[in-house]
């Protein structure tokens, strides 16, 4: 379960060892990924039995199901990217088995070309994990561990995220639902923001971003503004696109020290890229 050709604009790929979730916080009452895998829950057995139909569409379960084979995939990427590890679940999630979550470990050791971006809204697991019997796997440089961080009452991640042993820290805000306040960011390499897109969409003022992107340059956190969100671009699709932005925003950078390293001397051949729905989801 794979896709090179992802749409997210700051990775290069995404990888889903896993699938399902469940809301943590109301950030997450228009989560994509709940919605994806309703639509496809009876073409792809890894999306079966993982939401339900409530009062307000479709809603993740708690269920998670693991996808042991996607965890190959990306020994056979040749070309050195950045990979969004999770897209569609939680690695952190409670009924994801430490052990599991040690074999995603392996596998970014075992391809360390690339690099793997994985966020989460389970921070206080991440950061007990890592402070023990998976420490190792924070200290791995090809690793980037993450929070999503949307309202004010998620900043406590970015606390168990600084106290969490890793080589590369970063922080999602997106989507961004108010102002976070005078936000620390001590110890956060990288920050991503972006208002929220899709059906039912809440707003996003430009100000809540500039604020977040104005604190990066103070505190030494690079900054990555993805979109200011579908009610900004009133039907002019996410408001994706920085030429129409204020200037200042227009800002979508990576911390300097972590640059992809070279293609591996030896590999097996690349799978070629694919944008079918076939290919995205097996």
């Amino acid at each position: 379960m794979a896709n090179q050709n992802t749409g997210i604009s700051w990775t290069q790929a995404t990888l889903n060892p896993l699938v399902g979730c469940s809301l943590a916080d109301r950030s997450c009452t228009n989560c994509y990924a709940q919605s994806l895998v309703h639509r496809f829950q009876h073409e792809h057995d890894n999306f079966a039995g993982l939401t339900e139909i409530g009062n307000h569409g479709a809603r993740w379960n708690g269920k998670v199901n693991l996808v042991p084979a996607a965890l190959d995939l990306p020994k056979t990427w040749r070309k050195p990217k950045r990979i969004f590890v999770a897209s569609l679940s939680d690695v952190f999630h409670a009924n994801v088995p430490t052990e599991y979550i040690a074999r995603i470990g392996n596998m970014m050791r075992e391809a360390p070309w690339h690099q793997y971006q994985t966020l989460s809204k389970r921070a206080d697991r991440m950061r007990d994990l890592f402070q023990g019997e998976l420490r190792w796997m924070g200290e791995l440089p090809q690793a980037w561990w993450g929070v999503s961080v949307g309202t004010r009452d998620g900043l406590w991640r970015l606390d168990a995220l600084r106290d969490t042993p890793a080589m590369t820290r970063f922080v999602s805000a997106e989507p961004l639902l108010e102002h976070l306040g005078q936000i620390d960011l001590r110890g956060i390499d990288w920050l991503i923001a972006g208002g929220e897109s899709g059906n039912g969409a809440r707003p996003c003022d430009p100000e809540w971003i500039r604020s977040l992107v104005r604190r990066c340059d103070e505190q030494g956190t690079t900054p990555y503004v993805k979109q200011l969100g579908s009610v900004w671009a009133r039907g002019r699709g996410k408001g994706e696109d920085p030429n129409e932005w204020p200037e200042d925003l227009r800002r979508q950078e990576y911390p300097a020290a972590r640059q992809l390293a070279p293609e591996p001397p030896s590999a097996r051949r690349m799978v070629e890229d694919r944008d079918d729905v076939d290919y995205l989801f097996r």
